[in-house]
């Protein structure tokens, strides 16, 4: 009789549990974006108003560009970058290259966490080529960065957030200035690597979400429920997202 309430007892305060970790770790996520935020604002400062180099491509290119921060020919050495978030850590401004990668980044395969950077040297040049998941010396964060300028320009009929074209030692590069910034666009999320809801960071209920951070420095959740499109045809499969599909789903995001 004891064990058969213990159990009833069990099933009932294990969601409640489930659900309190998982606020948790979104809470975290939130405070660690928004100093992703406060860095961005404080590097533009330091950079006549320059905001960290974007690595995207309009016309080609897949969804992997936002959360490149770098290549490296060798431990230590760059063969291209930094970019993207890295460009903060470069600059002194976030030292700790775990504030990159979203506490609940477990859930992807592969390449998002912190600890693939760090095994055979410090982050971000720590990955070691023995491992199966290495990709050939990209380092990737666990979000996907993508200022979005307050300029528009249609995009087979999209108006979306212009995108402009600087080739800089061979990688190109959007180059948005602080005060070019629709601060009611995102500038930061959650990686958007994949839409299936089991491998989305955080969760609504049964449904998938991720945080995003917006040009004023504030972090909203967003969810399937409040923002549909971003799941349904033709954006239901974000692992396949070419360079448009990877702009339209940033656009979405509301804050």
């Amino acid at each position: 009789m004891v064990i058969a309430i213990i159990a009833i007892l069990a099933a009932m305060l294990l969601p409640a549990l489930s659900k309190a970790k998982e606020r948790a770790l979104r809470i975290n996520c939130g405070s660690d974006l928004r100093q992703i935020g406060i860095a961005i604002a404080m590097y533009a400062s330091d950079n006549e108003d320059k905001l960290p180099p974007q690595r995207v491509n309009a016309t080609s290119g897949s969804v992997w560009y936002p959360y490149e921060v770098g290549r490296k020919s060798s431990v230590g050495v760059w063969s291209a970058g930094p970019h993207n978030l890295a460009s903060l850590w470069a600059a002194k401004l976030l030292a700790d290259g775990k504030i990159f990668y979203c506490a609940s980044a477990k859930k992807y395969p592969g390449n998002f966490v912190y600890d693939k950077y760090a095994q055979i040297a410090a982050w971000p040049f720590g990955q070691d080529p023995s491992d199966p998941a290495y990709n050939g010396g990209i380092i990737r964060a666990g979000y996907s960065y993508f200022p979005q300028a307050n300029e528009t320009e249609n995009v087979g009929g999209i108006l979306l957030p212009k995108v402009g074209q600087t080739s800089v030692n061979g990688v190109t590069y959007n180059l948005v200035k602080q005060s070019q910034l629709d601060n009611t666009k995102a500038i930061t999320t959650d990686l958007v690597y994949s839409s299936a809801k089991d491998s989305q960071p955080h969760r609504d209920g049964n449904l998938g979400g991720l945080n995003a951070l917006f040009g004023d420095a504030h972090v909203r959740f967003q969810s399937q429920r409040s923002v549909p499109a971003a799941w349904a045809a033709p954006y239901a499969d974000w692992s396949n997202l070419d360079c448009v599909g990877v702009r339209a789903i940033m656009n979405m995001w509301k804050p």
